[in-house]
Order: C-alpha cells, then structure tokens, then sequence
C-alpha cells in the first residue's frame, strides 16, 4: 500500500493481477479492500496477462519501463522468502527499480525468484466421451 500510495502521486500506474484458477474474483475484490489497495485489478482466468510476462509464482512483481519492456521481475523485497522471513527487508527490489526508473537511470534488467504459490497452466476442459 505504501509503495501504491507513495509511486502513484509520481505518475507510476500500478495493476494487480490475479491469477483466475487461484484467486476468483470475489476474493481479490476482498484482497484489495483488506490491504486498502486502490489501483485496479484484472482476473486473468486463461492466464494471458501472466504468460506474456513469463509470471512463474502468484508472488512476482513486474516493473515496466514508458517502453513497455519489463525491466524488473520478482518480489517487492527480500523479507518473505520460501521457508523463513525476517523481521525487516534489508533490499527494496521494487522502490529502488522504480526510483531508478524515475530519475531516467539505466535500469539493467533484473529477475529474482519471488515466494509464492507456483503458477501452473489453466486446467483444460475434457470433453466427455460416450459410448
């Protein structure tokens, strides 16, 4: 929320994505009031928005540049990780992508493994054979 609140005044568009198949649509509507997020939400339910950015965890943030190029794929910071977390992140991976951005600085893209449930492709729908 800080980071929406703060990024936003700045002109930064933020977007959050849900994946279809693990967050209906009822409960990211619940996600985004409980963290008091502002920003609009999609539900990617044939999970196009999550291909074309390679999302590999429900916990990847992206970050992309006035070009549209992605210029940053992982977590917000390095609290949360798979097995244990700390009290204080020490790195901001998304503010200090974003600040760079910001200020015109050469952003070399960046990806880091983000925590999170893995995101498997979309169940396809069998059709039923009778005989």
């Amino acid at each position: 929320m800080e980071l929406e609140e703060h990024y936003s005044k700045k002109g930064v568009k933020f977007i959050f994505v849900y994946v279809g198949q693990v967050r209906p649509d009822q409960n990211a509507k619940k996600d985004l009031e409980k963290f008091k997020f502002k920003s609009p939400y999609v539900v990617d339910k044939n999970q196009r928005i999550i291909q074309a950015l390679r999302a590999k965890t429900t916990g990847d943030v992206f970050i992309l540049n006035p070009e549209l190029q992605t210029v940053y794929r992982g977590p917000v910071d390095d609290q949360f990780h798979l097995l244990k977390s700390a009290i204080k992140a020490k790195n901001h991976y998304v503010k200090n992508t974003l600040e760079k951005v910001l200020s015109d600085e050469k952003v070399i893209p960046k990806e880091l493994p983000a925590p999170g449930c893995i995101i498997s492709k979309p169940l396809k729908k069998k059709s039923i054979l009778r005989i």
